[in-house]
């Protein structure tokens, strides 16, 4: 039994849809050494692609809640990725003009765009089910957050192998093109619109409501600091493993392919579990998995023992871990929040800030990336004892 009697949203399309975001900020990493190349810079400000498509992503989620409660959850679906198929023309054009600024002004538009991807699959998951039903189906759609991302990044590497780094953009533009497209097979899960939801007055009053809310709060920022792993990783991966290890592009894209299996088999692992531990277990297991991950990758690093070994294997057990943990506090922090939209907003704002901070600390620390990559892991993991102890007294 289902909460709307209407049409059930296709896990498939969700899925593409979660991916968008994904797939945009992370399949170009491939080619990152090329653009720097390309355009004279620093290491530094090559990270600014990435960087400034956090910062969109995650400012992106608080514009598309008020238009979802006002127009519905579909226009609000077409709009987005309308504009993140702009931004991926705009990244096109970036190479022929030659240009770096327009390279990260259409990360920053993409970003915008593509972000509807993120809070609105929430949106409608909340909408159309339980939140005993949303536990197995989180992890299912989640299955993007990284496997999905990952194998793009494989298709990345062969792109930049074959076609240079600019196919990368093209690649992306198809297919926001095509999720655009797919998600007019969509069903319409509101059931009900709110004519003054875009007044201003309106959106700071349940934008305020949200952000006093404890528990969407806290588990909020849990979700963020497991997406912050995610992004950290992928931030400085290509330059550690291209540039330091001396591997291609296409062998890297394919090398990422260890840690999408072990964030498969951490969402299948999740959903299991689900039928038969509690949430907070869950969280709990995750958080065992990936800290003992992280801290035998810090402990390779320390002694200098690394190589593509002692770097892959350490976080493919971080990527079992974390659909545990970030799956269960994705559906903690917003299924008993009334105003969906606006919850799952919240949510991944709080999510993607944090990440955003995250990848901007580790671009900012001075030395080898060896060193400050372990350091601001162990300082993630610290944060995530601390508030997950918090969260005892809110469930």
């Amino acid at each position: 039994m289902y909460k709307l009697q209407t049409k059930k949203p296709s896990s498939l399309i969700l899925i593409k849809l979660i991916s968008s975001p994904s797939i945009g900020a992370v399949l170009f990493t491939p080619g990152l050494p090329e653009i720097i190349r390309y355009f004279g810079i620093s290491e530094a400000l090559g990270q600014l692609t990435l960087t400034l498509f956090l910062v969109g992503y995650a400012c992106g989620q608080l514009l598309y809640a008020p238009i979802a409660i006002r127009w519905g959850r579909r226009p609000t679906i077409f709009f987005g990725m309308g504009i993140a198929v702009v931004g991926s023309i705009l990244a096109i054009l970036s190479e022929p003009l030659h240009s770096f600024t327009l390279l990260l002004i259409a990360r920053l538009v993409m970003a915008l765009g593509s972000s509807v991807g993120l809070v609105l699959t929430f949106t409608i998951i909340n909408d159309f089910y339980y939140e005993h039903q949303a536990r197995r189906i989180v992890p299912i759609v989640s299955l993007a957050f990284a496997v999905v991302p990952f194998i793009g990044i494989t298709i990345g590497g062969l792109l930049v192998h074959l076609f240079g780094w600019n196919s990368c953009f093209y690649f992306i533009a198809v297919y926001n093109l095509f999720v655009l497209l797919l998600c007019r097979l969509l069903p319409e899960t509101s059931t009900e619109l709110d004519p003054h939801a875009t007044r201003v007055v309106h959106i700071k009053q349940r934008y305020l409501a949200a952000f006093k809310n404890k528990r969407l709060i806290s588990f909020s920022l849990l979700f963020g600091l497991t997406t912050t792993i995610i992004y950290t990783f992928a931030a400085v991966s290509p330059l550690i493993v291209i540039d330091l290890f001396g591997v291609s592009p296409l062998h890297f894209g394919l090398l990422n392919l260890v840690v999408a299996i072990g964030y498969f088999l951490g969402n299948l692992i999740s959903v299991g579990l689900s039928k038969h531990l509690s949430g907070r277990a869950v969280i709990s297991l995750g958080y065992g998995i990936f800290s003992l991950a992280i801290l035998t990758f810090a402990c390779f690093c320390a002694l200098k023992l690394i190589n593509l070994y002692s770097f892959y294997i350490p976080f493919f057990f971080v990527y079992l871990g974390l659909p545990l943990s970030f799956s269960n506090a994705a559906v903690f922090a917003t299924a008993q929040y009334k105003d969906r939209p606006t919850g799952a907003s919240v949510m991944m704002f709080t999510n993607m800030i944090i990440a955003t901070l995250g990848v901007l600390i580790l671009s900012a620390l001075p030395g080898s990336l060896l060193v400050t990559l372990p350091l601001v892991l162990i300082v993630i993991l610290v944060l995530y004892f601390f508030l997950f102890s918090y969260t005892k007294r809110l469930i």
